[in-house]
């Protein structure tokens, strides 16, 4: 009676051949490990797959304490000594830095410098602020809207006024 073999494959590649299943899967976990993103696959010699393994390709992501944004709205804001820009917020001109020696954080705007014990906090104060800079922003729009409304009725008058004197002159 013939033993089952074990073939590894990858995609359509046979990698190796063990004789036991265990050592199959061993061995297609280990090169899922050693080649991220490549699918790697456990058949019997009769072809039914037994296993299949796929890792997850590392991501990249910053070390903590060196990240930091660029953003032109925040350019020409001053961030106190001591402190490095962490990132910033496009909805509103703000800076959120670090302190140097990792003891706080400050929300730096235009118009003011705000402290913050961590990044939480500083999330808070700048939501706060984006919602203000919302309202202030809606109230400029309805203010708009209001002007060009007058504006449409003065000159609406006008040519009313206009015609009248046109047929007081008629």
């Amino acid at each position: 009676m013939p033993s089952t073999k074990y073939s590894v494959r990858n995609g359509d590649v046979e990698v190796d051949t063990k004789s036991s299943k265990q050592s199959a899967v061993n061995l297609a976990d280990k090169l899922a490990d050693e080649n991220r993103g490549e699918t790697f696959q456990v058949f019997t010699s009769a072809g039914t797959e037994v296993h299949s393994v796929t890792r997850k390709p590392q991501g990249s992501h910053a070390a903590p304490w060196t990240r930091t944004d660029s953003n032109p709205k925040v350019d020409d804001l001053v961030i106190p000594a001591g402190f490095t820009v962490a990132y910033t917020r496009s909805r509103i001109p703000a800076a959120v830095a670090r302190a140097n020696d990792k003891s706080g954080w400050v929300v730096v705007t235009p118009d003011e410098t705000f402290e913050a014990k961590d990044t939480i906090e500083a999330r808070q104060i700048t939501n706060e602020l984006g919602e203000k800079a919302r309202i202030a922003r809606d109230e400029a729009k309805q203010a708009a809207k209001v002007a060009k409304a007058q504006e449409r009725a003065d000159a609406k008058a006008a040519k009313e006024a206009e015609q009248a004197a046109e047929v007081d002159a008629a």
